[in-house]
C-alpha cells in the first residue's frame, strides 16, 4: 500500500512538471510577485503607456503572439497617449520597451457628444502605420481619431485594443512616413 501511495505522488509529480516544462515564467507586476505562469501557447507581454517623454509599465501579463510589437495612440485629456506592447518567449525574460518615432502622421481629436472635431497632426509611434476614425453615432455620439497597428483595423482578436460595443465604426487608412524636407 506504501509503496502504491509513493508511485502514485511519482506520477502526479511527474505529470506536473511535464505540464510546466512547456510553460513559462514571466515576470509579474507587484512588488511580491516575482513572477506569473503562462502557457505555452502564450507569450511574456508588457504593455506600456507613453505620455510627453515619460514610459511606464501599465500591466504585465501572459499575451497572444499577434498581439505582441503592437501599438496605439490617442488624445487623452488634451495629450498624446502611446499604448504599445512588447513581447519576449523565454523563461524570466524582460520584454524591452520598444517605442519609436516611425515618420507617419495622423490627424488626431477625441470629443465626447459629438461626430466631429477639430484634429491636429500628430506623429505615430512604433508599429502604428493606419490612421484610424472611431465614430459613434446619435445624440450621445463620439469620436476619436489617432493611429494604431494594422490589428487595430483588422480581426478585433488580433488587437490588443478594442473599442467598447457601443455600436461605434472604425475606418481606417494605411499611411507612409512623411518625405524628409
Amino acid at each position: 500500500m506504501e509503496r502504491a501511495l509513493t508511485l502514485c505522488c511519482v506520477f502526479a509529480f511527474l505529470r506536473v512538471t511535464a505540464s510546466i516544462k512547456d510553460d513559462i515564467a514571466c515576470y509579474g507586476t507587484e512588488p511580491y510577485e516575482s513572477y506569473i505562469m503562462c502557457s505555452e501557447a502564450t507569450v511574456c507581454m508588457t504593455v506600456f503607456t507613453k505620455v510627453g517623454s515619460t514610459v511606464k509599465v501599465t500591466d504585465k501579463i501572459c499575451g497572444k503572439r499577434e498581439q505582441c510589437d503592437q501599438s496605439f495612440s490617442q488624445l487623452v485629456r488634451g495629450k498624446k497617449e502611446t499604448n504599445f506592447t512588447s513581447c519576449c518567449d523565454s523563461d524570466m525574460c524582460v520584454p524591452e520597451d520598444n517605442v519609436y518615432r516611425n515618420g507617419i502622421m495622423c490627424p488626431f481629436c477625441t470629443k465626447e457628444g459629438s461626430t466631429n472635431c477639430t484634429t491636429a497632426d500628430y506623429e505615430c509611434m512604433g508599429t502604428a502605420n493606419m490612421c484610424f476614425t472611431y465614430t459613434v453615432p446619435g445624440p450621445k455620439g463620439r469620436i476619436i481619431r489617432g493611429c494604431g497597428s494594422k490589428e487595430l483595423c483588422g480581426d478585433p482578436r488580433d488587437s490588443f485594443v478594442t473599442f467598447d460595443d457601443d455600436g461605434g465604426k472604425i475606418q481606417c487608412t494605411k499611411k507612409s512616413p512623411e518625405p524628409s524636407r
